[in-house]
């Protein structure tokens, strides 16, 4: 029936080419159209809590604000790490939730968790603000700009009315981030005399700004059967409406306005931060982009409205680009795919020696690929470095079906009449083998499917496409390579080949030697065992992304001339390096960053880590002075990053524990740049009000901390919108700014009741002491985090040798260290691809066993898993590897196309036996009717291979160790297979025939009367 049904499609040879060259413009239609990343998203989703608490310091929003929260989030379904960060006036709670949590329910859970406790929080509490974010929610690109002729405020409001709006326009653009420069705001600037004489309250007139500015609905009137609104008049939209806001009305009758009190004019706040790029000052545009848009086409467009939209007298330059690693990365990967696809063809070339053959299987590339592209068009995968590796790495596998199907119609077609019928023939003997072979391949993933979600996001897009790759080339082979075989008509292969007849003599010889080869198998096997324990692992994807981030801390209260003058000298220090491409400083208060883009390897020679390296002894002469800086790094490239957990409830034994572990890491000898990262205490002056002496004197606490605010540093009364965009209007006293504690003393406070002037210091206790600046806490407790770098690959041994040493130190009661997030992620991942090793065999045994109806079979099939994944623990031994993710995934794939030379060798063999020859015949014929197929197909897994696992460019070394893991095991799995394999097939043949014949007859085991061995 299957030849019946072959020989009906092969007849419509038209049919079958059209259908298969309407793949290839589907296929490379939709290929512009997929959506394109760096790596997939593999973050775990978060919401991000901001509340807000002016005036108060950060141990009042821990107690008043952090606590209540976050006993009420703290036992969300799916919640993994509960991260709070409490500082001066806010605090941002960052919850992490499991990959496989609803967002959506989460979010709504949080927003009614936070209604509930608000009631609980201090009246001061002015805004709760909740943000969901993924890493998708990096920006796609950074622009600087700036000029010769114009201050960076000037700069900003140009880059704020003229390029911001045509960039919010862009159809993918979620946002765009103006910093540098400060803001235009608009200041009322009262004078305190003008005040006290009219016997005004500073909160009197703020909510007077306030209420003028607010534009609302108050009710709605029918009249005659219309309904018409009553609305509050326009709000404010100009300097001259707010100058003349009326504020009161004398005893005179005169009405007193904003004007008369003081000044009202645009102007700017002091400042308070920093942003430059390299070494300049300037203001950046951080372009954000929307899920579900293809990256190179969105920043390609940001590009466009860059040069449409120039601003004259400014100059602007891109400094990041999420396109830029994407297009590296891509541009080794398609190098390593293409290099790849020649490397196969000329394999084929070379044993098929005859170009219109190798036209037929080449072609089964480019339409496998195509089906692939089309499938992850309509999936929720993209194309980034984990499914183009998987295209890379399954270039050999793409022709394996192919070269099969091809070199099985060749064979009959030399030993028949007749080409349509040897495609028939030819196509059919090798249905079951193949599709036995692809479901091997593809079923090692579905224990993927029950393993962590990060580990299933990364690799699942992989998983994906070598799976339809497979199933594609399967198709290919069985439809389109016959119907191309019969037009193009290749010779007939008559030739006995010299490698042919000595593999049968190789074989001849080895049979005998079964047992003893088995035995060899065995114990290569069990050498390797003990190499386990001496493998170390990490959880390293081996992606560079060639970024490295300075974090920089003055000590609190820093004034900002020394910190422009030290954030200097680093930048000069910065750019005198030639590996730099450029750097970006952004400040807020005495904490900020430089990050530091390098150039790409090839560029320069020098690497991620030898430039931390480099960067941190320059650096070390600011730690002297009393700054602290580490350096972070995502993907340390050959540097591994461990962080530690140290927990209690005192921020200043926490401190000093922190300070004698430091020591202790130091003391190892294995660790660089050790640093605590715990914010400092910072100096702080506590003016507690006494509530009651407030109510004597007619003041209420709000209107107090309104009235200090303006006093002090000016105050947000509201917004003002003018020309589409909206301004702060701030109010505050003008006066100089305060620089001793007796300046704050000698504040004083206006009564609303009786209008007469309170000091400070009759309502209020004024303290100075040291505090901290803000205080982590990771979930629910204070906590210090220790950090550094390590050489050592092997993570496992790393973290074994801190347990060692600081696991077993006596704690004060209440304090715990911990290894932190990265061991416990190491140990699951352990825990998990062990398993999921363990059940990819024993799923390639149940295919196996399956598809062929035998139950001894597939355990000689199998034979070839133990002796290729040996042959890998010895390469990552001797190679001082570690097991990481991509050498797990390397494993299952290997252990998916191990198989399958063996299953079309034992499968001929058996088929050869049912035919009436002997045991020794059939050994040797069907091991050397597959001796080419088998050495083309390792050969072109492995040439398509070879450019991955060489490279090493950033971002494709995720492809790199898995390549490293696919080459060695194959290449000991083909050896096994080709030498071992048969022979130790007619040993277990022979003792099974030997066992047959006691429990039945007595029968020659070894030739039947006719045949002669050859």
């Amino acid at each position: 029936m299957i030849k019946n049904c072959l020989a009906r499609i092969y007849g419509k040879k038209i049919a079958v080419l059209m259908f298969f060259l309407f793949l290839l413009i589907v296929g490379g239609i939709y290929v512009l159209r997929t959506d394109i990343s760096l790596l997939p998203d593999v973050d775990y989703p978060t919401i991000s809590i901001q509340i807000v608490y002016p005036g108060a310091s950060a141990q009042e929003i821990e107690e008043n604000v952090t606590e209540p929260v976050e006993r009420s989030i703290g036992v969300l379904e799916g919640l993994e790490t509960m991260v709070s960060y409490s500082s001066e006036s806010e605090v941002e709670i960052d919850l992490r939730f499991d990959l496989a949590a609803d967002m959506e329910e989460r979010y709504l859970e949080v927003r009614e968790r936070l209604r509930r406790v608000r009631g609980d929080l201090p009246d001061g509490v002015e805004r709760i603000h909740m943000r969901q974010y993924t890493s998708r929610d990096m920006p796609a690109m950074i622009v600087a700009f700036t000029s010769e002729n114009m201050s960076t405020e000037e700069v900003r409001h140009r880059v704020e009315n003229q390029l911001e709006p045509p960039l919010h326009q862009l159809e993918g653009t979620a946002n765009v981030d103006i910093a540098g420069g400060r803001e235009i705001n608009y200041l009322v600037d009262v004078i305190p005399y003008y005040v006290d004489a009219g016997g005004l309250s500073i909160y009197n007139i703020s909510e007077a700004i306030h209420l003028a500015d607010e534009y609302q609905a108050l009710t709605d009137v029918y009249h005659r059967n219309r309904l018409f609104p009553i609305t509050q008049e326009e709000p404010i939209a100009s300097v001259e409406d707010l100058a003349r806001l009326p504020v009161y009305r004398t005893d005179q009758g005169r009405v007193v306005e904003i004007d008369d009190l003081g000044t009202v004019e645009r102007g700017y706040l002091p400042l308070r931060g920093l942003s430059r790029v390299d070494g300049s000052p300037s203001v950046a545009a951080y372009v954000y982009m929307a899920g579900g848009h293809n990256v190179l086409q969105f920043t390609s467009e940001v590009e466009e409205v860059l040069a449409e939209q120039e601003i004259e007298g400014i100059e602007s330059h891109v400094v990041f680009d999420q396109a830029e690693p994407i297009n590296r990365a891509f541009a080794v990967l398609a190098r390593a795919l293409l290099i790849g696809i020649i490397g196969a063809t000329l394999v084929l070339l070379l044993f098929f020696r005859e170009l219109r053959f190798l036209l037929v299987v080449a072609l089964s590339i480019p339409a496998s690929l195509a089906v692939v592209t089309i499938v992850l068009y309509f999936s929720p995968f993209d194309l980034n470095i984990t499914t183009i590796s998987g295209m890379a790495l399954g270039v050999g596998m793409l022709v394996d079906s192919a070269i099969i199907v091809a070199e099985n119609i060749k064979r009959v077609y030399s030993e028949t009449d007749g080409l349509a019928a040897a495609a028939v023939e030819g196509t059919a003997e090798v249905i079951a083998p193949l599709f036995a072979a692809m479901l091997t391949t593809i079923i090692v993933f579905v224990p993927l499917l029950f393993v962590q979600p990060r580990i299933r996001r990364m690799y699942s897009g992989l998983a994906l496409v070598v799976s339809v790759a497979l199933f594609a080339s399967l198709i290919v082979s069985f439809f389109l390579i016959p119907v191309l075989f019969t037009l193009l008509k290749p010779a007939r292969d008559r030739t006995h080949s010299y490698l042919r007849s000595s593999y049968r003599f190789i074989i001849n010889h080895s049979t005998p030697l079964a047992w003893i080869l088995a035995s060899v198998a065995v114990i290569f096997v069990l050498l390797s065992l003990p190499l386990l324990t001496q493998i170390g692992a990490t959880t390293d994807i081996g992606f560079e992304d060639r970024i490295i981030s300075a974090h920089i801390e003055f000590s609190p209260g820093t004034p900002i001339e020394r910190i422009q003058r030290d954030i200097g000298r680093m930048e000069r220090d910065i750019a005198e390096k030639d590996y730099v491409q450029n750097f970006t400083t952004r400040f807020e208060r005495w904490i900020g960053d430089i990050n530091i883009q390098l150039l790409p390897l090839g560029v320069t020679t020098v690497t991620t880590d030898e430039a931390v390296r480099e960067l941190a002894e320059i650096f070390d002469e600011y730690r002297r002075e009393g700054i602290q800086i580490y350096f972070q790094q995502e993907s340390p490239g050959d540097m591994e990053r461990v962080q530690l957990e140290l927990s209690g409830p005192s921020i200043d034994r926490l401190h000093q524990l922190g300070l004698e572990y430091v020591g202790e890491l130091q003391d190892m000898g294995i660790f660089e740049d050790v640093q605590l990262i715990m914010p400092r205490p910072q100096p702080e002056l506590r003016v507690d009000l006494d509530r009651r002496r407030l109510a004597e004197f007619g003041l209420s606490p709000r209107a107090a901390l309104h009235e200090l605010r303006a006093q002090v540093g000016g105050e947000i009364a509201s917004e003002m919108r003018v020309e589409g965009r909206e301004y702060d209007i701030v109010f505050r006293f003008d006066r100089e700014m305060m620089d001793e504690v007796r300046d704050v003393e000698r504040l004083y406070l206006t009564s609303t009741r009786t209008g007469e002037n309170v000091p400070l210091t009759s309502v209020a206790e004024i303290n100075r002491r040291e505090v901290g600046s803000q205080i982590q806490r990771l979930n629910a407790e204070r906590t210090a985090f220790l950090a550094a770098t390590t050489r050592e690959t092997d993570l496992a041994s790393v973290y074994q040798q801190i347990d060692e040493r600081l696991g077993t130190r006596e704690l004060p009661r209440d304090y715990f260290f911990s290894l932190g997030e990265g061991y416990r992620e190491l140990v699951l991942m352990r825990e998990e691809m062990h398993w999921v090793v363990l059940i990819t065999v024993f799923l390639i045994y149940l295919v196996l066993a399956g598809v062929s109806e035998s139950l001894w079979q597939p355990f000689l099939v199998m034979l070839a898993v133990p002796v290729s994944v040996s042959g890998t623990f010895w390469m990552l031994y001797l190679s001082e590897q570690p097991f990481s993710l991509p050498v797990y995934i390397g494993l299952i794939i290997l252990m998916g196309i191990v198989v399958n030379e063996a299953i079309v060798m034992v499968a001929r063999i058996s088929d050869l036996l049912s035919s009436d020859n002997t045991l020794t015949e059939a050994v040797q014929r069907g091991a050397a009717d597959r001796l080419r197929p088998i050495l083309m197909t390792y050969s072109t897994t492995m040439i398509a291979m070879l450019p991955v696992a060489l490279t090493g460019a950033a971002g494709v070394a995720l492809g790199a160790a898995l390549a490293h893991t696919v080459i060695v095991g194959l290449t000991v799995g083909v050896i096994f297979n080709l030498f071992f394999l048969p022979a130790i097939f007619y040993g277990v043949e022979k003792l099974k025939r030997r066992a047959l014949s006691w429990l039945v007859v007595p029968e020659s085991v070894e030739e039947r009367p006719g045949h002669v061995s050859t």
